[in-house]
């Protein structure tokens, strides 16, 4: 059985010195609760490891903007119900829904759709 295996690679370590593996997903991380987007510093997606992002911004701006910068994988928590949320879930991340995950998953399907153009 082939389970998928994704590894964070924290923005303030340099992913050359990281070991690779041939079954892991690398996603890039900025290891900050919430992440503002001017504090990425987007990799390139088709020169790096990098294949995605661990985002920790509030909304689903980060996930866009990765999307819309050639990332395949996105990581973002969300919560089924806001008042099961734990408090600490709210100050890190905000409260993602299903709709907004469907959202930024259809959003980035047109961005693979015109990189393709």
């Amino acid at each position: 059985q082939n389970i998928p295996t994704f590894v964070s690679i924290p923005s303030d370590l340099n992913p050359n010195l990281v070991q690779k593996y041939d079954h892991a997903t690398y996603l890039y991380c900025v290891v900050k609760y919430p992440t503002r987007v001017d504090e990425f510093s987007m990799p390139d997606f088709n020169k790096s490891c990098f294949e995605g992002i661990s985002d920790h911004t509030l909304g689903n701006s980060g996930a866009l903007y990765a999307s819309a910068h050639g990332a395949t994988y996105l990581e973002k928590h969300f919560t089924l119900q806001n008042s099961h949320q734990f408090i600490t879930e709210q100050a890190h991340l905000g409260a993602m829904t299903m709709n907004d995950l469907i959202l930024i998953k259809n959003i980035s399907k047109e961005f693979q759709i015109l990189r393709s153009l």
